[in-house]
């Protein structure tokens, strides 16, 4: 599960990252980014709305080795984003219809990472207040209520490891 945290981690890190170097080119030299945005328009868009579902498959992905719930909705958003970013460069209609593409595949993408955002906190909390649960040997009253697992999840079984951790010392 800490590699689930990890993963989320390193991907918005990036993408941080990213956002920051292209707005440093922008100030750094405007006319260029101008011009760049005028000849480019949609490759520029269609290549944010890939990279946004590019980041919900992956998430889709890792969501499902952990067994999260709504891994499929992420993923399924995430592959809609790519089909609608190759429509976006593509653009076969006019740019009336270029815009609403655009603009409803920056609307899915960004309600998506909200979501995936709150999924991941939630799951941050509750994960950290089960081992700490474990570590205290309150397994029986808090663990149970606060992680909601299924069986065989990974949760349960780093849950299971550190509660023999505690047993054993």
């Amino acid at each position: 599960m800490f590699d689930f945290f990890r993963n989320v981690r390193w991907n918005l890190l990036f993408m941080g990252i990213v956002a920051i170097v292209v707005g440093i080119i922008m100030i750094k030299f405007p006319q260029t980014a101008i011009d760049i945005i005028k000849n480019s328009l949609n490759y520029i868009f269609g290549a944010i709305v890939l990279f946004l579902g590019l980041n919900l498959v992956i998430e889709g992905f890792i969501s499902k080795k952990y067994e999260t719930s709504h891994w499929g909705q992420t993923l399924l958003m995430g592959l809609i984003c790519i089909a609608l970013a190759v429509l976006i460069v593509f653009n076969p209609f006019g740019e009336k219809a270029f815009l609403i593409v655009t603009g409803v595949s920056f609307i899915i993408a960004g309600l998506m990472n909200i979501f995936v955002s709150g999924r991941v906190g939630m799951a941050a909390h509750r994960f950290n207040v089960a081992v700490k649960a474990v570590e205290n040997g309150m397994t029986e009253t808090i663990v149970e209520p606060v992680v909601n697992v299924e069986p065989n999840s990974a949760i349960e079984e780093v849950l299971v490891e550190t509660e023999e951790k505690v047993a054993d010392a």
